[in-house]
């Protein structure tokens, strides 16, 4: 996680290079099914995702917002 992270910072992290770069590493939608193209890791999964981007100087809320609450919604 800290890889992806690490080039971006704090100025990047609403930014969509960021937000692409955690999808092509397989981050977004960690914790929704596989079945529905996720990486089937649940919510503590994600909040996995969540806390280490922000130690990486990335607080990503809307990763949480959109993947948690959307996400699971959508896959019920």
């Amino acid at each position: 996680m800290a890889k992806v992270t690490a080039g971006f910072g704090p100025r990047y992290y609403q930014h969509a290079e960021l937000w692409r770069a955690l999808g092509d590493a397989g981050f977004v939608g960690v914790n929704l099914p596989e079945r529905f193209g996720g990486g089937g890791g649940g919510v503590a999964g994600l909040a996995v995702v969540c806390e280490e981007t922000a130690a990486g100087g990335c607080p990503l809320l809307l990763l949480l917002v959109s993947s948690a609450i959307s996400g699971e919604v959508l896959a019920r």
